[in-house]
């Protein structure tokens, strides 16, 4: 009789950890998600803005717009310093310069968006191994990060053609 107890109990503990984890969870994702999608929003109307002053040649317009775009990109991807590099950019042919800043910022868009959908996921359906053709390697020294890497699907950023020339 007590071994009854005490499995019940167990099982109900088990349950309510469950029960909680999940909830958690779809709070943290309905919050992110929606927080990414005003990020991405964001990224869309600055970015119209930037292709409008690098056509125009206005630089004080793409001063500020650049240091818009600094505070909404990671300062330590070398993507989003290249977005960077696009906007300051002195480049004899305007339209080819906002042509490439639009092709890399649309890359960034897509990445994040697949990264939404992916998160957004049952925690199965991430796994590397099920995504190995196209899972990202970090470059992180630090062991759990590799790790993490290793175990969960991490999409790949498709590279600019302005990076690619850099190669």
């Amino acid at each position: 009789m007590e071994i009854k107890l005490l499995l019940t109990f167990i099982g109900g503990l088990v349950t309510a950890y469950v029960t909680l984890w999940n909830a958690e969870r779809k709070i943290a994702i309905d919050n992110i998600t929606k927080e990414r999608a005003k990020w991405r929003d964001k990224i869309r109307e600055l970015a119209l803005e930037v292709h409008k002053a690098i056509e125009l040649e206005d630089a004080l317009k793409l001063s500020e717009l650049k240091n818009q775009f600094r505070l909404n990109l990671n300062p330590t991807d070398e993507k989003d310093n290249n977005i960077l590099a696009l906007i300051s950019s002195v480049e004899k042919d305007k339209h080819k310069q906002a042509e490439q800043f639009s092709l890399c910022v649309s890359y960034l868009l897509k990445h994040d968006w697949e990264r939404a959908k992916l998160e957004s996921k049952p925690l199965f359906k991430r796994l590397a191994f099920l995504h190995s053709k196209e899972s990202e390697i970090t470059d992180s020294s630090k062991v759990m990060v590799k790790l993490f890497y290793k175990i969960f699907y991490h999409p790949k950023r498709a590279v600019c053609v302005n990076e690619s020339k850099k190669s």
